[in-house]
């Protein structure tokens, strides 16, 4: 179904708060909606429920990150505007959205957790102007990090304790975590490794990971790796830095390495 074919009607949405969601959620990277939500609720912290809590559901002006099947969809930002048994009720915001929704993932977030369900366009409505989708069925949950994570993509360094040196492309990282892709198919949760980096004029992490989650489903980029970063109060200093340079780059006028090893 296309949204094309609907005109929605002028809606006074309750006014937004910054949205967080978009910063927390990685990029997609061409990822099919499955592996991509794999990638983000992973299987052991993922808890499922049959429904949206009623909190979450009766929150006025709750904020969503929708994604279209398409692996091209990036996500676009919507409100919560309705919400029954059988179907929920949203309004964009801003002024672009995708242009063919049908099977979709949507992800929520409350103070504490992230939820996430996957639903079917159904159309926008004609007197509310709302988008309606089907109302979940099947909701996930897990505890939202404190932390955003910074989507980047530069070159990696693994070195194994096996002696093997590979070659990977950053995906995200934050204090304590970080993903990445590669063609190794053999790392398995609980391994231990080097992992080294370099964010372009802002400095290098180099520290011990460990593989918390693997999935070898991940499309033409290879196997994504989640990790755990073993870090130093040091190197927790230099990732602290790194993320900040990242995010905001007048920093990195003068900014020198920090030697965290």
């Amino acid at each position: 179904m296309t949204t094309d074919s609907f005109s929605p009607a002028p809606a006074d949405p309750v006014p937004p708060e910054p949205c967080t969601l978009p910063v927390l959620l990685p990029m997609r990277s061409g990822l099919n909606m499955a592996e991509y939500h794999l990638s983000i609720m992973g299987d052991t912290e993922c808890r499922h429920m049959a429904a949206l809590p009623p909190a979450l559901c009766g929150q006025e002006g709750q904020q969503a990150v929708i994604f279209a099947d398409d692996t091209g969809d990036s996500g676009h930002v919507f409100q919560l505007r309705s919400c029954t048994p059988e179907v929920l009720g949203f309004t964009p915001l801003g002024d672009r959205v995708w242009d063919r929704y049908g099977r979709c993932l949507v992800f929520l977030e409350s103070a504490t957790e992230i939820f996430s369900f996957f639903t079917l366009f159904r159309g926008v409505a004609p007197d509310s102007g709302f988008w309606h989708f089907d109302a979940p069925r099947f909701v996930y949950h897990r505890p939202k990090r404190q932390r955003r994570r910074l989507a980047l993509e530069v070159p990696v360094v693994l070195r194994r304790r096996d002696g093997r040196v590979e070659k990977a492309v950053l995906h995200d990282f934050s204090p304590g975590g970080a993903s990445f892709f590669t063609d190794g198919q053999d790392f398995r949760p609980g391994e231990v490794f080097l992992l080294e980096f370099e964010v372009p004029g802002c400095g290098t992490c180099e520290t011990l990971v460990t593989a918390v989650r693997t999935d070898a489903r991940s499309g033409p980029r290879g196997t994504l790796v989640a990790v755990r970063l073993v870090l130093t109060e040091k190197q927790k200093k230099q990732v602290e830095h790194l993320l900040l340079c990242q995010e905001y780059p007048q920093l990195r006028a003068g900014t020198r390495d920090m030697d965290n090893r």
